[in-house]
């Protein structure tokens, strides 16, 4: 495999590869599929300056952290790779295809400054204060419910966003206003509960009047 310093493609995924060191010397790779393996660990990849397509799917606990430095990268496939946070792909600006389904993430603000497609299907939970929660790039650390005109600009060119066996809780972009909507749909329960609670309650104490005015009549007779 050292040997093929010319090699442009490479696919080597369903194996039980663990260890891709031997990898090193082949840097004009612009396309490489390692898949399904056991690898955990990728820093040897920081040395592939040429590769634009990586597939890393199914390589459980895998350290993503060298992917930050793979900024030429322009399709990234990390399903079911076990991963809890992905703040390393926040660099990866020329994305145009992002698969990161499958895993244990929660909160999904890293990547909200991407114009790429995102397959966010079978997190833990995705809510919508992450998916419209943007980068204050004025503030470098804040992050905002209320994003500015350049931030919604980011959104609209989103151009699609899988979110199928996500757990969604809500989707509207403010999160005062669902919990208002919870608050305001909790209420109308609530009264018409009690609207059927106060009827059921009259209908009782009619019949209860009628089985005493029957009982009254039999002892009268």
């Amino acid at each position: 495999m050292r040997t093929l310093v010319n090699l442009e493609v490479l696919s080597m995924r369903l194996n039980k590869i663990s260890n891709i060191q031997h990898l090193q010397n082949i840097v004009l790779l612009t396309y490489l599929d390692i898949s399904y393996n056991s690898i955990k660990d990728i820093s040897v990849l920081n040395q592939f300056k040429s590769l634009k397509k990586l597939h890393l799917n199914r390589n459980e606990g895998v350290d993503i952290t060298p992917l930050q430095y793979q900024t030429q990268l322009i399709e990234l496939t990390l399903d079911e790779c076990d991963l809890y946070e992905i703040s390393a792909l926040r660099p990866l600006i020329n994305l145009e295809y992002l698969d990161i389904a499958s895993n244990y993430i929660i909160y999904f603000y890293p990547i909200c400054n991407l114009e790429t497609q995102i397959n966010f299907e079978g997190n833990l939970t995705v809510e919508s204060s992450d998916l419209f929660t943007f980068y204050d790039v004025k503030n470098k650390s804040q992050y905002t419910d209320q994003p500015t005109e350049q931030q919604m600009q980011l959104a609209e060119k989103m151009k699609m966003v899988d979110l199928n066996m996500s757990s969604v809780r809500d989707i509207n972009s403010k999160r005062k206003n669902y919990l208002l909507s919870k608050l305001t749909a909790t209420t109308a329960v609530i009264q018409q509960s009690l609207k059927l609670y106060n009827m059921f309650s009259s209908f009782y104490e009619k019949v209860a009047q009628l089985f005493a005015q029957l009982d009254a009549q039999e002892d009268q007779q």
